[in-house]
């Protein structure tokens, strides 16, 4: 008859078989979630990189405007070559329409040579006393003042004067002494202005004679005033005077 093992020997060899079956958990240190994949990251690529191109190009800068690049005039943003009489101007300027009788040159308007004006004597103002230091009039009156004006153009000459105004240091005329001259015969000699004192006896005589210079800006300033300064060492001598004057087109 065969015998049991004792008790003791059979529970020693349960309790070993359970141990070697992995019987207990294990709570992480050999689990494996894939995590280790990607040591340094969490695996994901969104695509950026410093070393990206968004089509600037090496070159690319900011597109000049026209007033930066233009050597004509500018209408917005459109560069125009600015010698149009209704587009001038010049280094990116704002394009301006020139005024009428006004033609565009180089970049600017000015007045064109051949147009007609005319040219009016508006107001004067003399002085009391001669060179000499006496009156104008024999019995000591006020100068009976009128002005003569001269323009040349070429072989052409355009002379005028206006009326006398009696026992006055302050003339006014506001008229037409010159008429229907071209540009040209005031741009290039000027005006030959003299006042003068009529005299009834022995002729007039005069408070001097001076010639005005006149520009582009005469012509849309409305009133210009000019002044013969005094000189008693010309000959013959300029007591002098102040004239306003004024353009029109005729």
């Amino acid at each position: 008859m065969t015998k049991s093992p004792p008790r003791l020997l059979l529970l020693f060899c349960l309790s070993l078989s359970f141990a070697a079956c992995g019987g207990g958990d294990d709570d992480g240190a050999g689990s494996d979630d894939g995590a280790t994949l990607d040591a340094g990251g969490d695996g994901s690529d969104d695509g950026s990189d410093d070393g990206s191109d968004d089509g600037a190009g090496p070159d690319a800068g900011p597109v000049g405007t026209c007033a930066q690049t233009c050597d004509g005039c500018c209408d917005g943003e459109l560069c125009l070559s600015g010698n149009a009489t209704d587009a001038c101007g010049s280094g990116g300027g704002e394009c301006a329409a020139c005024d009428p009788d006004f033609v565009c040159g180089v970049g600017t308007c000015a007045v064109d040579p051949a147009s007609r004006w005319d040219v009016l004597a508006v107001r004067a103002s003399a002085f009391e006393d001669t060179t000499g230091g006496g009156s104008w009039d024999p019995f000591g009156g006020l100068p009976d003042v009128f002005a003569t004006m001269r323009a040349t153009d070429g072989p052409d000459e355009f002379t005028g004067q206006t009326d006398n105004i009696d026992d006055s240091l302050a003339p006014e005329w506001n008229a037409v002494v010159l008429a229907d001259l071209p540009a040209r015969a005031l741009t290039g000699g000027g005006i030959t202005v003299e006042l003068l004192d009529d005299d009834a006896v022995g002729g007039a005589d005069t408070m001097g004679t001076c010639t005005i210079a006149v520009g582009d800006p005469a012509f849309t300033e409305g009133e210009n005033a000019n002044e013969c300064a005094p000189d008693f060492g010309a000959d013959p001598p300029v007591r002098g005077w102040t004239l306003t004057w004024r353009l029109r087109r005729h």
